[in-house]
């Protein structure tokens, strides 16, 4: 049995334990196991290369998740930590065959959201009967929400128009290093001098004294010129590399610059009616990153009446504290959402549910005359 270390200021040895009890525990170990061979067997052919089995593509899809790591740190770690090998079933770090990053890339992959909402189905049901005190017991959920932010700078029309430039002058510096465009010889000019006039709006408009909006609008004015100028000749360098596409991975960069080119003219849009027309930009047409465009704009009315960019996710806990269900809230309220959240767990699990408390956000008359039926 792996010795694993008790600390609580790591992650790791907390995930480790979960899955070795996984492991040790054939009502959990056996459905997960059928769960991921249909999942990721049914359809494979016998081919003969050395791959990973199931129980190794678990283990690292679970530590993916926990540690929030990527692929080349998941690859690190399952080569060269020495717990994390035990638990993958390899007894030492040397004389065995190493993990390759695209091995790990092709298996662990499979092991997506729904794969894991199965997973944890599984693992709260059992967790359930462990701690009844009787066959009779039901369940008592208690639902919340809060927002899983996502890793974006917070947004202004300003330096959003500037990540869409930087991104096409990013792409076209690639096309360039392959022969593909010509007349870009000045590109790193046009990323320097496009910075320079994005500063410059910015200290004008966090800037004071005398002047002001005449100050703000000769910087609006040079912000706007100049990115106009970029977006006509990336227009330009489009239409000429269209006649020309042929590889897949050209094709790939070809739909990519197109699509940050209209992101940017977007924006170039949105700062000149705020700036420059001073009409007010509506929500619909905003966009919080042009990297994670799902992310949203969330208020939660709190102290301090903070604003949060990502998501509300709603969890469902039973009385000890085990997560039963949970959801992400892509632009739906929590009263909206708690309907959803008991449906799945009358569906998934076979306990009654004879308590349900939520704070004053999911109140409604019709929710409490709904859910009392």
């Amino acid at each position: 049995m792996i010795q694993i270390p008790v600390d609580k200021r790591d992650e790791l040895p907390g995930i480790l334990r979960g899955l070795q009890w996984i492991y040790m525990t054939p009502e959990v170990f056996n459905p997960i196991m059928d769960l991921l061979s249909e999942k990721i067997q049914s359809e494979k052919s016998e081919t003969g290369r050395w791959g990973m089995n199931l129980w190794q593509i678990l283990v690292l899809g679970v530590l993916r998740n926990g540690l929030e790591a990527n692929f080349s740190r998941l690859t690190d770690l399952a080569n060269n930590h020495r717990l994390i090998r035990q638990m993958l079933g390899v007894v030492s770090l040397v004389d065995e065959a190493d993990f390759h990053y695209q091995t790990i890339c092709d298996n662990v992959n499979h092991i997506d959201g729904e794969t894991l909402r199965k997973i944890n189905i599984i693992i709260a049901s059992e967790g359930g009967n462990i701690f009844k005190k009787n066959e009779e017991e039901g369940l008592e959920i208690r639902t919340d929400g809060y927002v899983l932010e996502t890793n974006v700078h917070f947004p202004t029309d300003m330096n959003l128009l500037w990540d869409c430039a930087r991104k096409c002058l990013d792409i076209i510096e690639k096309l360039d290093g392959k022969g593909l465009v010509r007349g870009w010889r000045k590109l790193d000019n046009w990323r320097k001098d496009l910075k320079y006039r994005k500063i410059g709006l910015e200290r004008a408009n966090r800037g004071g004294g005398a002047n002001k909006e005449k100050r703000i609008a000769k910087a609006v004015e040079k912000y706007l010129v100049k990115t106009h100028a970029l977006e006509v000749k990336i227009s330009d360098t489009l239409e000429a590399l269209s006649a020309i596409m042929t590889e897949p991975k050209t094709v790939l960069l070809h739909l990519e610059l197109s699509d940050y080119h209209d992101l940017m003219k977007h924006h170039i849009k949105l700062v000149n009616q705020r700036l420059v027309e001073g009409i007010p930009v509506e929500h619909e047409e905003k966009y919080f990153s042009i990297f994670e465009r799902h992310t949203e704009w969330i208020k939660k009315g709190k102290s301090g009446n903070r604003v949060e960019l990502g998501h509300n996710v709603l969890i469902s806990a039973d009385q000890h504290r085990l997560i039963r269900d949970y959801e992400v809230l892509n632009k739906k309220s929590e009263k909206e959402a708690i309907h959803g959240a008991v449906d799945r767990l009358k569906k998934n699990y076979s306990e009654e549910i004879e308590l349900l408390s939520a704070d004053k956000g999911f109140y409604s008359k019709e929710n409490v005359e709904k859910l009392e039926e």
